[in-house]
């Protein structure tokens, strides 16, 4: 191939070498025998018999032929079927070979983007799919080596997603989840996250969206085989966010996070995830042990509790054991010495303790939101005694600095906290405080505040 076109070189002989200069605008034919050569330049070929091509010879014998073919400017096919859809007047066919042999990022993507325009056969789908999937295994995260080329690619590839119908969809994600790559994966993570929670995506996308949640059952039993690769668990924190969660609960997938919670070095990894299974009383222990053990390192303990804290909803009720380990971590906090347990906010360049009175206050708020499921030996043996023990630890804190100014506030719920469960049915709420509000001060991810 030269700068204008192709040439065909011929050879009866193997003593023949050819050789290529300047991107092909200069072609050197050597017989190494004689050291007899020739040159054909593009725009004006040496020695040559006619305009496009010239031969060399040894005495009679021809040994080499130079062809140079005719340039061919490229044309649009005419289109014999009306009413074969079009893009920018082109059709599905020519729009899939400008995003397959195209390597600038731009014109790919906005061919890409043209044959989502213009599909319509079984075989045209199944063309841009494969396509579509070859790309997004190498382009598909916009995260992932994040520049403007990898935006480009994510915005069309979510162009062709949005294409596809639900099962087809489905399939796409399937297949990536067992052959992928963590750029694929990144990319149906984020296709399932948005479509589901981002008022502000096209309306087509949310309905696919929604309807593939639908399957989560199904999407489920694929992470279960593949759930240690690369990727994976961003589209299971993706379908634990936004599915319906009995989706998921009790299937392979559930027995497979559990197998992984198991592992000390797993068990951090999933706590995003592993929200589905914290009502399962095996799982919920080894979660117990880490935010008790006064080894863990505060800021995983702050990640630990959140994910602890986090696990509440109508499809599963709270385990009693969940109400004892937050009283634990309210007295753990207030411990003396190198018994007390740290919790800290994590940022990307530091560490910061949390005070004792957040971790109190939260531990209130969550007893108070779900005291109607303690039952009257629940309150006598457990909850009223502990209440006394946090009361008193916050009178006489080990660290005044664990306070700042709102030990009386805190007090004062907790005092309502003892009235009312003691049996008081004129206890009155205390304005202005931590139950209340049914806020705390704790940001989980390092800024403002926080509900439950």
């Amino acid at each position: 191939m030269t700068d204008q076109g192709e040439i065909v070189i011929e050879s009866k002989v193997d003593d023949v070498e050819i050789q290529v200069f300047a991107d092909g605008k200069l072609i050197r034919v050597v017989d190494t025998q004689t050291q007899q050569s020739f040159d054909w330049k593009s725009g004006k070929n040496t020695f040559a018999i006619s305009p496009n091509q010239l031969t060399m010879s040894r005495g009679i014998k021809q040994i080499v032929k130079v062809t140079a073919l005719e340039s061919v400017e490229p044309t649009v096919s005419p289109i014999n079927d009306l009413d074969k859809p079009v893009f920018q007047n082109r059709t599905f066919e020519h729009w899939l070979q400008v995003a397959r042999r195209d390597r600038d990022t731009a014109t790919r993507t906005d061919a890409l983007k043209a044959c989502a325009a213009t599909v319509e056969t079984k075989a045209e789908f199944e063309s841009l799919i494969t396509l579509n999937r070859k790309l997004c295994r190498k382009h598909g995260s916009n995260v992932i080596g994040n520049n403007a080329e990898s935006d480009l690619y994510y915005r069309a590839l979510v162009k062709v997603i949005n294409s596809l119908d639900t099962d087809q969809i489905v399939e796409f994600i399937e297949t990536e989840i067992a052959e992928g790559t963590e750029p694929s994966r990144h990319f149906c993570s984020f296709w399932l996250a948005r479509g589901a929670s981002d008022p502000f995506v096209p309306s087509d996308w949310i309905s696919k969206a929604k309807s593939v949640n639908q399957r989560a059952g199904q999407l489920g039993e694929a992470l279960a085989s593949h759930l240690e690769k690369p990727g994976n668990s961003w589209i299971l924190i993706s379908l634990v966010d936004t599915a319906n969660k009995e989706k998921l609960t009790g299937t392979a997938l559930a027995k497979a996070l559990k197998r992984l919670a198991a592992d000390p070095a797993q068990r951090l990894q999933l706590h995003k995830s592993i929200v589905l299974l914290l009502s399962d009383v095996d799982v919920f222990t080894l979660y117990r042990d880490d935010l008790l053990d006064i080894k863990t390192h505060p800021a995983t303990r702050m990640r630990l509790f959140d994910t602890v804290l986090n696990n509440s909803g109508p499809y599963r009720p709270l385990p009693r054991q969940r109400q004892q380990l937050l009283f634990d971590l309210a007295e753990g906090v207030l411990q003396p010495g190198d018994q007390r347990l740290e919790f800290a906010r994590e940022f990307v360049t530091s560490v910061q303790n949390v005070l004792a009175e957040e971790i109190v206050a939260c531990v209130l708020i969550e007893l108070n939101r779900f005291d109607q499921k303690f039952d009257a030996q629940f309150k006598t043996e457990t909850l009223l005694p502990r209440l006394q023990k946090l009361k008193k630890a916050v009178i006489k804190p080990e660290r005044a600095a664990d306070f700042t100014g709102k030990a009386k506030i805190l007090l004062a719920d907790i005092e309502y906290m003892i009235k009312k469960n003691s049996g008081d049915a004129g206890v009155q709420m205390p304005p202005g405080g931590f139950l209340e509000n049914g806020t705390y001060s704790l940001d989980l991810r390092g800024g403002g505040g926080g509900r439950f």
